[in-house]
């Protein structure tokens, strides 16, 4: 099992299991520490896939 905090690194990755159970209760202040931090993120796990966590940028 993968932990679900996400790990911020310089380049904007990180390596988080968005699917979960913890993670997805609490996806709403994790998406907004990403947003705070860089709101297009590479996610390595699952095989890597970028994700953007806010619209408006």
């Amino acid at each position: 099992m993968r932990d679900t905090t996400p790990v911020e690194s310089v380049n904007g990755t990180v390596d988080i299991d968005h699917q979960h159970p913890d993670f997805i209760a609490n996806r709403h202040s994790r998406y907004g520490e990403m947003r705070a931090r860089c709101p297009v993120v590479y996610n390595t796990a699952y095989g890597g896939f970028w994700l953007v966590t806010d619209y408006e940028s």
